[in-house]
């Protein structure tokens, strides 16, 4: 039973739940760019991480190019962003927007709290996030504040998933 941790992330929140991951499960972690099909293909299953940037994961290219060698595979994906979890058809929504169908079925999904820094931003997400808070109206204050909500045992849902999922492998083996 093999398994591996993928992420990709843009100011450090999925880097630093996936090495928490890695260290929980004594996986090897690594970005998108570093994992291949030779990688891939040695895996009875993976973990893989990405944060939302407007609307969009991070790995969604990646799992389009990657779809055909993760169909055969267990799949556990977080998700961290800065949608409140009480939020399930925004999160709904953007699974269905941001995984094939196929992959989606296969994968048990978790959301995680991330964090905002905004002195942290490039100039152009600034820029966004500036516009986004102007679009939302009442909301847009609450979008333009600080917070740092990336906490370790958030991530003990899905380190209870990624054990149950090496048991049944091992079992099966």
């Amino acid at each position: 039973m093999k398994g591996i941790i993928i992420y990709k992330g843009k100011y450090g929140a999925t880097r630093q739940y996936a090495e928490w991951a890695g260290q929980a499960l004594q996986m090897p972690v690594n970005t998108t760019d570093e994992t291949g099909a030779e990688q891939i293909g040695a895996c009875d299953w993976l973990m893989i991480g990405t944060s939302i940037y407007i609307g969009e994961f991070q790995v969604k290219k990646w799992l389009l190019k990657h779809q055909q060698l993760l169909s055969g595979k267990r799949i556990i994906l977080f998700v961290v962003c800065g949608t409140s979890i009480s939020k399930t058809e925004e999160l709904d929504k953007y699974l269905r927007q941001n995984v094939p169908a196929e992959l989606l079925a296969r994968c048990r999904c978790f959301f995680l709290p991330g964090r905002m820094n905004f002195s942290a931003l490039s100039w152009k997400d600034k820029f966004m996030l500036k516009m986004g808070a102007m679009l939302a109206g009442k909301e847009g204050a609450a979008m333009m504040t600080e917070y740092d909500d990336v906490k370790e045992q958030h991530l003990d849902p899905v380190l209870a998933a990624a054990e149950e999922i090496a048991f049944h492998l091992t079992r099966k083996n």
